[in-house]
């Protein structure tokens, strides 16, 4: 028996990646056509594998911190969200299911698309913040369309040179205000030191 969790996790994200292009260009009319499941919907099954995916979340959860396993108290409640959900939210919801944890994406930006807006014209919303605001979105036409707002290509200290570029900028003149430090980034310490430095600079240019 294979041990090394390695090639069962490579042999489940392959049948998720053909799970979702198989899914992803189907549009409203064809989620509902019957699945193999005679009872069940294709948008159905996709559901039942979204639900699926939160449910065993919880068992890893429970796994991983010594807890005890969920049981039915915590399985319906799951249940009855999927099952409230549209056809086409069923099945956009369950291709990003198994993304279980917060998703860490960088956001620089001087402007932004609200959410509402953004329904208002169609466009389905798969991730979001409080904070940064709208994050991936899409909408079907002849095909379906993937829109991102963050900077998931961004390395780790891509961020962190934009920022001292524009403070670059700003103690040079070429912009009128000193730029806001990237929020969730920098440690507390380090953005304690940066405070003071954006004070002396304020100082320096006689906006203290």
């Amino acid at each position: 028996m294979e041990t090394d969790p390695a090639p069962w996790i490579q042999a489940l994200r392959h049948s998720h990646d053909v799970l979702r292009a198989t899914a992803e260009p189907l549009t409203e009319d064809q989620l509902r056509q019957r699945s193999y499941a005679s009872e069940w919907s294709i948008a159905q099954v996709l559901s039942h594998l979204g639900s699926q995916s939160e449910i065993f979340g919880l068992f890893l959860d429970a796994g991983l911190t010594g807890q005890d396993p969920p049981g039915m108290e915590q399985f319906v409640p799951i249940w009855d969200i999927w099952n409230a959900k549209g056809p086409q939210a069923q099945a956009d919801d369950a291709l990003l299911a198994d993304v279980s944890k917060p998703l860490v994406t960088p956001h620089s930006r001087q402007n932004g698309l609200s959410r509402a807006d953004l329904a208002r014209r169609g466009y389905r919303i798969l991730t979001h913040s409080t904070e940064a605001g709208v994050d991936a979105f899409t909408r079907v036409g002849q095909a379906r369309a993937l829109f991102l707002q963050g900077h998931p290509e961004y390395d780790s200290d891509t961020l962190m040179r934009e920022y001292a570029r524009d403070v670059g900028r700003f103690l040079r003149g070429e912009r009128p205000v000193h730029p806001v430090t990237p929020s969730g980034y920098f440690d507390a310490a380090t953005e304690a030191a940066l405070a003071e430095r954006q004070a002396a600079a304020l100082a320096a240019v006689g906006l203290a």
